[in-house]
């Protein structure tokens, strides 16, 4: 069998104004403990794997000047998939709006079985908070 590997971070990159702003705003949405906080950078322990918030200005100390014009010119917007842990969409929904998240959609049963509303958090990334429909 081969050998698969597994996610142990996903770093969104964030116009630096609002590193500290999206860092609040999943704390506040998602109840992430933040694991590391430093200029220009945050890390979220979101369970099985890391959320890293980090200064699109800062690009080039991650991946070098040579690649820091395309990561920033070929940048795209992120959906994070949430599955909220108690099931309580719309409380988890109205906890992402009171955090600084503009609702997009609100909480909907959908047609492949779970209940979703979509929130904007405060660089342009979708957060679908979701949970199984029941019933």
């Amino acid at each position: 069998m081969t050998e698969t590997h597994a996610l142990q971070m996903l770093v969104m990159y964030v116009p630096d104004p609002v590193v500290g702003r999206c860092r609040d705003f999943y704390v506040g949405a998602c109840g992430w403990p933040v694991s590391v906080d430093v200029e220009g950078y945050a890390e979220l322990d979101a369970g099985v794997f890391r959320i890293g918030i980090w200064s699109a200005d800062r690009i080039a100390d991650h991946v070098g000047n040579a690649a820091a014009g395309r990561a920033r010119r070929d940048a795209t917007k992120q959906e994070f998939y949430v599955r909220v842990a108690d099931g309580d969409v719309p409380g988890a929904f109205a906890r992402a709006l009171a955090a600084g998240g503009i609702a997009l959609r609100q909480p909907e049963a959908k047609d492949w079985g779970d209940t979703v509303g979509y929130v904007l958090d405060p660089a342009g990334q979708v957060l679908a908070l979701s949970a199984a429909t029941v019933g």
